[in-house]
């Protein structure tokens, strides 16, 4: 085992100390070792990772009700895979107001849809965008608080009109 997978194990066992953090940003950092630190942080308001190495179990956002920031991009050379989706993202509808899913791996059409459900959104940066169905701009025009949009990838064509027509 290298010396830093020792130092994040050991991290890992004592995760359950800092049950009161708040804000927690890591360097480079395994999707399982960045699971393990989020499950055991209920009360984190704000979680950035810019380089995670996938798979990454996106589960562990669920207990974290009062999340308003979540900033994840996959180290480089890969693409962040969430194995279950997007549609854990839902539960965090009530405080999500920041959400930036750089490098993402082309999520499903259906993941998509979680997007119209996060109604507190201010910022929205998404990755690989080249599945996204067309109803994705009407989505993002319904999120009347968005004010900054980053989409990598895909084809706008004549549905971007509909995010020019929104209440932003």
């Amino acid at each position: 085992m290298r010396e830093r997978d020792v130092t994040w194990a050991e991290i890992v066992a004592i995760a359950p100390n800092f049950s009161g953090l708040r804000k927690l940003e890591l360097p480079k950092v395994e999707g399982s070792v960045l699971a393990a630190l989020a499950s055991a942080c209920p009360l984190l308001e704000s979680l950035h990772a810019p380089l995670v190495s996938p798979p990454l179990p996106l589960d562990c956002v669920e207990k974290m009700k009062g999340l308003k920031e979540l900033r994840l991009k996959a180290s480089a050379g890969s693409s962040l895979r969430i194995p279950e989706g997007l549609r854990v993202l839902g539960s965090l509808a009530p405080s999500l107001t920041h959400l930036s899913l750089l490098t993402l791996a082309s999520p499903s059409e259906a993941d998509f849809d979680v997007f119209g459900t996060l109604v507190h959104l201010q910022l929205l940066e998404l990755g690989d965008c080249t599945t996204a169905p067309h109803s994705l701009f009407k989505t993002l025009s319904d999120l009347t608080r968005l004010q900054r949009l980053r989409l990598e990838r895909g084809y706008a064509a004549e549905n971007v009109g509909k995010i020019g027509r929104a209440h932003v």
